[in-house]
């Protein structure tokens, strides 16, 4: 009898734990899908709703209920509810007890809260499923009370290191103690783990050892694959931009070394940014977190008043600018959100509201506002970071950091050619100086020559005397002119020289005369062509910079030559439309009106930026990403030429360049091919007219005119007769002689 009374106890007490283990886990999946189907606007018993009579809940009223009373009280922790009466009913379906220990409760309760407190120091709203897309509301705050209790606690009391060691301490005391999991148990599984990992490849490789031949189950060997025939790869054409979307760039094992390099029989030492570049100060920005969702908090109320009503789903704090992801609610069209940039800068006391509608790949409109307190980007940061010193490319541009605070790093060789503009004052030079001394850091003479134009004799000078130079800093805009003529027949030397060669770009080349067995083979280097100022060269001869200027962009790229342009008017007379349409990637400081910024992207936005170094990168055949470009105080601008000036001059033998004599003779029509021709045709026709030179020879009336004065200079022809007509004084017979007429 006592047998039986016993077993009848046990059968009791085992359909009592199936009964309670099935009404847990209901109650643990009605309180799941009703958090995650919560509705801020959900009627219920507490919260009457006249303008909506059904909740949204998937539970009903009673899940609208609970989960508004659960999410005030316990904020985002309030998931963890769920999970532990699950844990509870898996209890009782595994013959464990109905019972649990009251560590275990203490470990829960633990977790409820110092989760609501890590919450509601680190999250913004509380993250739901609305038509099937994660949403997060932000009418709730994400700790709720109790988090938001001893988050306030624990600020008035401990610094932020003190509060985080604090807070996760007490989060893993209290899985512990809920969970049945130990440290001890999962060290000891752990390195068994390993152990038979490394005792499976130490079998493998003896059998490898003892047969000659791979073990079973060991990979096999592959044949290597032939080599092609040309060894240096072609640059990518895609855009890598540090750890961003666009790719990341390619990069080597080790950081490039500063160390010594030798070529022609002469060493060459690159620049250690840590030793020449100061010590950036760095401010520290307080309660970032908790301005940006104030902001964000006045943005969807700013955006209510003007009757757009959304959400912000995100939040991306960057160095100089916040992007707030707005998602407006179904039915807003993006285009009326876009008309209230100035409204919204109104309302948010901004300086400017930039509107990105939409952002690719998502539905949302990024709202992009200027920070409370601005970030200082400095060049020695950027210059340290791994996407710099990690990246193999030998033309590696620093632009600044994106809005999420990645390092933007470009290779000069995959853009191939850069267009820049900004106004006065928006930090165009100090970006431009910035961008030479990041490829200085990354190029030897022997690798990289500059040719520098600077019509205003400001920016460029200080480069003067370092060995990358070709030649000193060009100031004189006629000069230039004939310099850039004399890069286009540079050019074309490099094709030949390739094309003897047969190769198919200057790598090739540079690998192919290495391998050549010359004492000393013709390393060709790269050749970056910087005009600071493009409106002072088309104000002096514009057809024949404009030329020059296309050639190259269309052309040059395979022969190791690049084009960097700036300008600070870019209108349409400097940025033509034969230059625009062969410089894909763009860079765009402020500009004063949306003119300039579409004559210069293409698109309106440049007019709403910031200054002092923030601007919109074009890429080619990207999309355009907002950059907030470094800083480089002078001194370290000049201790970077210092450094590369005490390695002496240029190691690299140029051709001569024109001098400004030349030029202006040039310019003027003395000893050009075009004035030789223009005096041989009023010679043989006896007539000294400029509209003849205008037809025959096809130029303008001004140079068809200029030339016709150095004639008289010359004494070829005679001064303007009273009817206008000009006798010819020399003139050339059948025979060629010169006869005087």
């Amino acid at each position: 009898m006592p047998k039986v009374s016993q077993q009848l106890a046990s059968d009791a007490t085992g359909q009592f734990r199936e009964i309670l283990g099935i009404a847990l886990a209901t109650v643990s999946l009605l309180l799941l899908f009703g958090l995650l189907s919560y509705m801020p606007d959900d009627p219920h018993v507490f919260h009457p709703n006249p303008e909506k009579e059904i909740p949204g809940n998937w539970i009903g009223t009673f899940g609208a209920l609970l989960s508004d009373g659960l999410f005030r009280l316990l904020g985002t922790a309030a998931y963890i509810v769920p999970f532990g009466l699950a844990m509870w009913a898996w209890r009782c379906f595994a013959a464990q007890g109905t019972r649990v220990a009251i560590l275990a409760v203490v470990g829960w309760i633990g977790m409820v809260t110092f989760g609501g407190t890590l919450f509601s120091i680190g999250l913004r709203g509380i993250p739901t499923i609305q038509g099937g897309v994660i949403h997060i509301v932000m009418e709730v705050d994400a700790g709720g009370m109790v988090g938001n209790f001893i988050a306030d606690f624990l600020n008035a009391y401990f610094a932020s290191f003190g509060r985080s060691i604090i807070v996760i301490s007490g989060l893993l005391l209290s899985v512990l103690a809920a969970l049945p999991i130990s440290l001890g148990s999962i060290s000891r599984n752990t390195t068994a783990g390993l152990q038979w990992i490394a005792r499976t490849l130490t079998r493998r490789e003896e059998a490898i050892i003892a047969d000659g031949k791979p073990a079973t189950g060991a990979l096999e060997p592959m044949e290597p694959a032939p080599l092609a025939s040309m060894p240096v790869p072609i640059p990518s054409p895609e855009l890598s931009m540090g750890a961003m979307s666009l790719g990341a760039p390619p990069v080597s094992d080790e950081r490039l070394p500063f160390a010594v390099y030798q070529g022609n029989g002469k060493e060459f030492s690159l620049p250690d940014p840590n030793a020449l570049l100061t010590v950036p100060r760095v401010r520290p920005i307080h309660n970032r977190d908790e301005q940006s969702g104030e902001r964000s908090r006045l943005l969807v109320q700013a955006f209510k008043n003007f009757g757009v009503v959304g959400t912000v789903t995100a939040i991306h704090p960057g160095p100089v600018v916040t992007m707030y992801e707005f998602e407006p609610a179904p039915g807003i069209k993006v285009s009326r959100i876009v008309s209230l940039s100035n409204d919204l800068a109104l309302a948010m006391k901004a300086e400017t509201v930039r509107i990105v509608a939409p952002i690719p790949g998502k539905a949302v409109v990024g709202i992009e506002i200027p920070s409370v307190v601005r970030e200082d980007v400095h060049l020695k940061d950027l210059l340290m970071c791994d996407t710099y010193q990690k990246a193999s490319w030998k033309l590696k541009v620093v632009l600044g950091k994106d809005i999420f605070g990645m390092p933007v790093v470009v290779d000069l060789q995959a853009m191939p050619h850069l267009l820049m503009a900004g106004a006065t004052g928006a930090g165009k030079s100090v970006g431009l100086n910035t961008m030479i001394t990041s490829l200085l850091f990354a190029a030897t003479p022997y690798e990289l020559q500059f040719l520098m134009v600077d019509p205003k004799m400001l920016e460029l000078q200080g480069y003067n005397g370092i060995p990358h130079l070709l030649r000193p800093v060009i100031t004189n805009a006629k000069v230039a002119a004939k310099e850039l003529l004399w890069a286009v027949r540079e050019m074309e030397r490099r094709y030949q020289l390739m094309a003897d060669a047969g190769a198919r770009n200057i790598n090739h080349y540079n690998y192919v005369i290495s391998n050549s067995g010359e004492e000393i083979p013709e390393i060709l280097p790269y050749i970056v062509i910087i005009v600071d100022e493009l409106a002072d060269l088309m104000m002096v001869s514009s057809r024949e910079v404009e030329e020059s200027i296309t050639r190259l962009a269309q052309m040059a790229r395979a022969s190791g030559m690049h084009l960097i342009l700036a300008t600070q008017r870019p209108s349409v007379d400097v940025l033509t439309g034969l230059i625009k349409a062969n410089f894909p990637s763009r860079l765009a400081y402020k500009v004063s009106s949306k003119t300039d910024s579409r004559t210069i992207l293409d698109a309106n936005g440049a007019e709403m930026l910031l200054g002092r170094g923030d601007m919109l990168f074009l890429p080619a055949g990207g999309r355009m990403i907002r950059v907030h470009g470094p800083y480089a105080s002078e001194e370290d601008l000049q201790n970077v030429v210092d450094f590369l000036r005490d390695q002496g001059p240029s190691p690299i033998v140029q051709t001569s360049f024109p001098t400004e004599n030349q030029a202006q003779d040039a310019e003027s029509g003395s000893g050009d091919e075009l004035y030789e021709r223009a005096k041989c045709l009023v010679m043989e026709t006896g007539q000294a007219s400029a509209s003849l030179i205008q037809r025959r020879l096809r130029v303008g009336y001004p140079r068809a005119a200029r030339l016709v004065e150095i004639m008289q200079e010359e004494g070829i022809v005679s001064p303007p007769l009273r009817d206008g007509r000009r006798e010819v004084v020399l003139r050339r017979s059948a025979d060629s002689d010169l006869q005087v007429g």
